[in-house]
This record gives structure tokens, C-alpha cells and sequence, in this order.
């Protein structure tokens, strides 16, 4: 426990956990691979076939229809994956709230379980999931709209199916980098409301800004680092966000107790 003076103490940090951002990226490239061996065994195929045939008669024989099943199969997959993200999430707000209990007990010798609602999350909860649905079914959309956009130019220019092939493998590779994005992101910004929800049930107002405290810390960040803020009130990092908010941001807020 950090003191900064009589009556005041500093919690320990309670940082993203590693489950959660492996569990959400796993969920998404799941997703992706199954829809890039769709791509490879039916569209891929249908559109070297179709470039053979029209090789220099100036033809397309493509459009929106021949990707009706891959749009079909893209809104199962997005359910199955929400649905995977939903139980991590679950299982991850299980944790951190151990991790609250376990460090109000050990620094400050209160147990406050009986005081906090482990149901209480719910209406968050429902919050925390459509935000992640709806990124998952953003690289759905975007990565299909790629795939149909590579597949109708290849077959306008009549590419080699090997270079066609090159191209829609660079679509899902752009999507994949997407999806460990949103994943390290939406892991974060679990994290820093769900410290932000138990520090206010706590009666706590005010917080600590706590950065990784290594090079990739960015410069403003650097700044804010041992600074006292207070929820509600907006900070000087982007979009006047708390700890973990802005994209990318790996800090975390450090509960102030005033006894």
C-alpha cells in the first residue's frame, strides 16, 4: 500500500488481464478463419474459373449475389463469436472482482464482499457486450466488403489465381491485425470500468494515473503519470478519458482512500 500522507492510501493497480485480450482475439480470427476458408474453397475458386472463361472478351460476370452465402455464413460466425466474447467477459468481471476484494482486504484489513453486488454489473455488462459486437461484426462487414471489392477488380483484370489468391490472404491479414487491436483496446477499456465502477461503489472518487512506466508509454501519458484525478471530471488525455479509455491506452487508475 502506498501512503502519500496521514489518512490516505494508495491501492494497488488492477491491470487487464491477459485471458481476456487472447480470449476476444481468439474469438474474432476464429471467425476470420472460417470465413477465409469459405472464400478460398467457393469464391476464390468460382472467380479463377470465371477469369479463365472471360480472358479477353472484356466481360464481368460477377456481382453482389455471389456472395450471398458468404454473407450468411459471416452473420453466424459473428453470433457464435459474440457469444464466445459474452462468457469471457463474464468469467473476466468474475476476476477482477476477486482482485478488488483481495486488495481493499490486504491493504486496507476490510473485507467488503458483503457490501458489493456481484449482479450489480449486469446493466454494464449488456453495455460492455453490444460494444464488442459491434466491432466484431465491423471486421465481419469490412473484411467481406475487401474480399468482394479484390474478387470483382481480379476478375476485371484478369489476374493469375495465384495473385488473386495473394491479394484476399492481404485482406484477412489486415483484419487480423484489426481484431489484435480491438482486443488489447476493448481489454483495457473493460478493465478501467470495471475500476471505475467498484472505486465508486466504494465511495471512491478520486484515482491515481498509473502508467506501464516503459518506452512505449506515449508522451502525454508520460505526463500524467502520479497524478490525482477525480471520475466524472475529464482529464487531459485524449477525449478527456480515464486510464485505459483512449485507444491503446495501458494505464490504469489507482484507487485514493481517505480515512
Amino acid at each position: 500500500m502506498k501512503k502519500n500522507r496521514k489518512g490516505q492510501a494508495i491501492l494497488p493497480e488492477i491491470s487487464d488481464r491477459l485471458a481476456l485480450r487472447l480470449g476476444i482475439e481468439k474469438a474474432i480470427n476464429r471467425m476470420l478463419r472460417e470465413l477465409a476458408q469459405h472464400v478460398r474453397a467457393n469464391i476464390l475458386s468460382k472467380a479463377t474459373e470465371k477469369i479463365k472463361r472471360q480472358r479477353g472478351k472484356g466481360i464481368l460476370d460477377a456481382g453482389p449475389d455471389d456472395f450471398n452465402d458468404a454473407r450468411k455464413l459471416a452473420e453466424e460466425l459473428v453470433r457464435i463469436a459474440s457469444r464466445t466474447v459474452e462468457t469471457i467477459l463474464g468469467l473476466d468481471a468474475e476476476e477482477h472482482t476477486k482482485e478488488w476484494f483481495k486488495a481493499v482486504k490486504s491493504e486496507l484489513g476490510i473485507d467488503i464482499s458483503a457490501l458489493i453486488d456481484r449482479e450489480d454489473l449486469q446493466d454494464y455488462m449488456e453495455t460492455a457486450l453490444a460494444r464488442n459486437v459491434a466491432l466484431i461484426k465491423n471486421v465481419s462487414d469490412d473484411v467481406l466488403k475487401r474480399v468482394e471489392m479484390t474478387v470483382y477488380n481480379g476478375i476485371i483484370a484478369a489476374k493469375p489465381a495465384k495473385q488473386l489468391a495473394a491479394e484476399l490472404t492481404a485482406d484477412f491479414g489486415f483484419a487480423q491485425r484489426r481484431a489484435k487491436l480491438i482486443a488489447r483496446d476493448q481489454a483495457s477499456k473493460f478493465n478501467s470500468d470495471l475500476n471505475r465502477i467498484r472505486h465508486e461503489q466504494a465511495g471512491i472518487s478520486d484515482y491515481i494515473w498509473s502508467t506501464s512506466l516503459d518506452e512505449r508509454v506515449r508522451p502525454l501519458h508520460k505526463k500524467l503519470e502520479g497524478k490525482r484525478f477525480t471520475y466524472g471530471k475529464p482529464t487531459p488525455a485524449e477525449g478527456g478519458g480515464q486510464p485505459g479509455q483512449p485507444i491503446n491506452c495501458r494505464c490504469v487508475a489507482r484507487a485514493v482512500v481517505e480515512f
